[in-house]
């Protein structure tokens, strides 16, 4: 006659990460798996609380990135904006040309901030962007 044994569960850590103001929850993370997470963060030095955090306005953040990027001044945000859309997504300045119906010399203009992305352009980046409304690529914004 077998005799029914309760099973103990093992206790495994519970892990919650904020990113970006979200909070992340993991239960019933292996052991061998915090061990390597732990290994890896130990890698990067702590960072002060983000309410200690001195805020910057986003002009002055990027000052020297505008500085290097030149152009006409009220074109910089924008420049930033296709450039790092641009870059996140792996295209070049050809490829991207080719998904607006454009030229490279022009993506090369708006990146360097000498031409402006006018409003249809705004419209076909946030087509091809998509987690960006127009307005994100427009000049001053």
């Amino acid at each position: 006659m077998s005799v029914h044994t309760k099973k103990h569960p093992i206790k495994r850590p519970v892990i919650t990460l904020e990113i970006e103001g979200k909070k992340h929850v993991y239960q019933n993370v292996p052991i061998s798996q915090v061990s390597k997470l732990l290994e890896f963060l130990s890698a990067f030095p702590p960072c002060e609380s983000v309410e200690t955090l001195e805020k910057i306005p986003f002009e002055d953040a990027y000052k020297d990135h505008f500085a290097k990027i030149g152009g006409e001044v009220p074109n910089q945000y924008s420049a930033h904006a296709v450039r790092t859309c641009r870059k996140e997504n792996g295209f070049t300045q050809t490829v991207l040309a080719e998904l607006l119906g454009t030229d490279q010399a022009h993506i090369s203009n708006i990146e360097r901030a000498r031409k402006p992305v006018g409003k249809r352009l705004a419209k076909k980046l946030a087509q091809i962007f998509t987690k960006y409304e127009p307005s994100f690529f427009l000049s001053g914004i």
